[in-house]
């Protein structure tokens, strides 16, 4: 598709926003945590925040981190433009995964339905991003 070029950009932004609005926003609160990496990110981002004792959210940081093995062999291994899709995809990710709040009291009530929701959310998200050509990382 000819239009597709335009909104790759915009579109992994998009999808990142929305995959940590659906964790931080709906799982977290419940004390839950994801798989793969940013589940790690979130274990180890609880010791570290409190060793930092800072209000900030360090999980997107963490959540880069673990990832720059990931983003060398992408860049090695797969190509330039396959490596910044990647790039886009692993750092809007961590980006909103640090400034998106994660809120002190559940939105929903209902454990089950909140992580339902937040699953198709950031479901929806890394959906997005895969379709546009790029990469969460290890997501």
């Amino acid at each position: 598709m000819r239009y597709q070029k335009y909104i790759r950009l915009p579109g992994i932004l998009f999808g990142g926003f929305l995959y940590a609005l659906g964790l931080n926003q709906f799982v977290v609160p419940y004390q839950l945590f994801s798989g793969g990496v940013p589940g790690l990110a979130q274990l180890l981002s609880i010791p570290l925040g409190r060793l930092l004792g800072s209000g900030f959210n360090v999980s997107g940081l963490v959540y880069w981190v673990l990832n720059l093995p990931l983003l060398y062999l992408a860049w090695k291994d797969l190509g330039k433009n396959f490596f910044l899709r990647t790039l886009l995809g692993s750092g809007s990710i961590s980006l909103f995964m640090s400034l998106l709040p994660v809120p002190a009291v559940p939105l929903l009530e209902e454990e089950l339905v909140s992580v339902v929701l937040g699953g198709l959310i950031s479901g929806a998200g890394i959906g997005v991003i895969l379709i546009l050509g790029g990469c969460g990382g290890g997501t």
